[in-house]
């Protein structure tokens, strides 16, 4: 490994001056410079962006040149394959071991089957059995983080990805019809609350009609006064300014003349100085 990481390290150095790149199919990526490289891919940046290329896309020169030629591109590939499945071993042993502990302490993971959580359901006939299963991974993830199992929470984690699309929108309308329901619930309390107001309300009109004690007054010399039968009609209301009738014209008044005799009736006689 050392010696594989020696080479990359080289092949960075040798190209990190920008120069133009020429790949298999003729295309060529001018002021190329290699960001990052892998176990058989390069990442370089170019005039025109960044780009991830395979081996394989690489011209032989670049392939010699970046230390990526298909020789050394299998070794690695080799090498990291078996390192992982030097980790894979290490963890399923340990794995076992801690599940060997659970078994001799008298502890084991509660883990669900799918056809377990669909029989909880199926009465209602609430989910479909994917999305059981869905349930059951998630609740088994769970369980496994919690018992300290790594390799089945991971496994168990990828079963629950693979079924998560249409389980989430199932379980979504579920939500949603259970929220529904609830309202209901709560509508239906609220009613029949009211009616239960509205019982009492009736017995306690019931109750005080029942013990109400009817009055009966008697007069001995009544008097009756008779109601008058003429009806009082409203004044109608003044004509406008422009219908009413003018008025009379004035007379004149007599004009009395010294030399003209008084007359015989006193209302003309003027009263002496």
């Amino acid at each position: 490994m050392k010696k594989y990481a020696a080479l990359l390290m080289c092949a960075c150095s040798m190209s990190a001056s920008a120069d133009d790149f020429v790949l298999n199919d003729g295309s060529v990526l001018q002021d190329a410079t290699v960001v990052r490289t892998s176990l058989d891919s390069v990442l370089v940046r170019h005039s025109n962006g960044v780009q991830q290329l395979l081996f394989d896309r690489l011209s032989p020169q670049l392939q010699q040149q970046l230390g990526m030629t298909p020789e050394l591109v299998a070794e690695r590939r080799a090498a990291a394959q078996q390192a992982a499945d030097n980790r894979r071993r290490e963890r399923d042993a340990a794995q076992a071991a801690r599940m060997a502990a659970l078994q001799a302490s008298g502890q084991h993971p509660r883990y669900l089957s799918g056809a377990d959580v669909y029989s909880i359901y199926s009465q209602a006939n609430a989910i479909s059995p994917r999305t059981a299963e869905y349930l059951a991974a998630l609740w088994n993830r769970r369980e496994a983080s919690r018992m300290g199992l790594p390799v089945d929470a991971e496994r168990y984690a990828a079963d629950a990805a693979a079924l998560r699309g249409s389980a989430e929108e199932e379980l979504a309308a579920l939500r949603a019809a259970q929220q529904a329901q609830s309202e209901v619930e709560k509508l239906r309390t609220q009613v029949e609350h009211l009616q239960q107001q509205n019982a009492v309300l009736r017995r306690q009109i019931a109750n005080a009609g029942a013990n109400a004690t009817s009055t009966t007054v008697v007069v001995d010399n009544p008097v009756y006064v008779p109601v008058p039968t003429t009806v009082v009609r409203p004044c109608p209301p003044p004509p406008p300014p422009h219908c009413r009738p003018a008025a009379p014209p004035r007379r004149p008044r007599p004009v009395i003349h010294s030399n003209n005799p008084r007359p015989a009736s006193s209302a003309h006689t003027l009263p002496r100085r």
